[in-house]
């Protein structure tokens, strides 16, 4: 058996690889489950930009896995690109910032539960937040 080592630039080039890798599949998921919000979006490079808008702040709120990103950025994509900080969506925050205690399912397994009692409150990409909610921070801590 022969050991590899791999220096800091390398694993650095191997991470950015598979990261774009999964920007790639999460954008072509997207467009197949919701071609309407991609279409919307205007261009490819836009796509790309919201993904990573997305797969920022789930990694902001904890969300590590390929499996958690993707399915955060379909709730971005039905509930909005910043539905994680919309006060109209009251049941988002306390999931995110761990105030329930459910431990035995992940952040973005209630998520999804939660969304699935409220479809009603799914309007899409482009719904803009309210004026009150519009000052916070684009990005998580």
């Amino acid at each position: 058996m022969v050991a590899i080592l791999l220096r800091g630039p390398q694993v650095e080039a191997l991470h950015v690889s598979s990261s774009e890798g999964f920007v790639e599949r999460v954008q072509a998921h997207l467009r197949a489950f919701f071609p309407a919000e991609c279409e919307r979006l205007g261009s490819a490079a836009a796509l790309r930009e919201v993904v990573r808008h997305g797969l920022r702040r789930a990694r902001g709120h904890g969300l590590r896995s390929q499996r958690e990103a993707c399915k955060y950025l379909d709730l971005m994509f039905a509930f909005g690109r910043d539905f994680d900080r919309d006060p109209r969506l009251g049941w988002v925050v306390p999931i995110l910032e761990g105030h329930t205690h459910d431990l035995t399912r992940s952040k973005v397994d209630r998520l999804f539960e939660q969304a699935l009692r409220h479809p009603e409150q799914a309007t899409g990409l482009g719904t803009a937040l309210p004026p009150e909610a519009q000052h916070a921070e684009d990005d998580p801590p």
